[in-house]
């Protein structure tokens, strides 16, 4: 038989683990501010301008003063979009970094490309031999997978790595 460990949490009883009811963007609101509409939080307004400021490609950048815009103008979806992008950063699995294509540390990018691949070739860097050995950077079909190996090699020959970088 199973037990599930309850925690107190108010006046009510959960099963432990149980999410809140409240969306991520939501919770730590003040009430006047979800009764007005949803205010955008002062730290990912900074995080979204100074990614704008270091975003390399135009049409992330076109998309990102766009939506800053609508934040802005009072929109809430617009708003809670800029939440989800600017709450973390993609993470690395076992196929990779994937993601959206689109502005923001939550997207594939050609700064989260750059981003990543200095925190690869700071890690190879400490490996005996790895700049002369090099690295294999290959693509595939996608789209901006070109682009993206560009980057990535780019980077990598910035830090003194031997790139072989395949046209096909």
């Amino acid at each position: 038989r199973q037990r599930v460990a309850e925690r107190q949490r108010g006046s009510r009883r959960e099963p432990a683990g149980a999410r809140s009811p409240t969306p991520g963007w939501l919770r730590g609101r003040r009430a006047h501010d979800i009764v007005r509409g949803v205010t955008p939080d002062q730290d990912v307004l900074t995080r979204a301008k100074a990614w704008l400021a270091r975003d390399p490609d135009p049409d992330t950048r076109a998309e990102l003063t766009a939506l800053l815009e609508a934040v802005a103008g009072g929109d809430p979806a617009a708003t809670r979009d800029l939440d989800e992008r600017f709450s973390g950063r993609l993470e690395f699995g076992t196929a990779g970094i994937r993601g959206v294509i689109a502005a923001g540390p939550q997207r594939m990018n050609q700064l989260q490309v750059r981003e990543v691949t200095a925190g690869l070739a700071a890690y190879l860097a400490k490996v005996d031999g790895a700049r002369e050995r090099g690295v294999v950077i290959g693509r595939d079909a996608r789209h901006k997978s070109k682009l993206f190996a560009e980057e990535t090699a780019a980077v990598l020959l910035g830090a003194s790595f031997k790139v072989l970088l395949a046209d096909e």
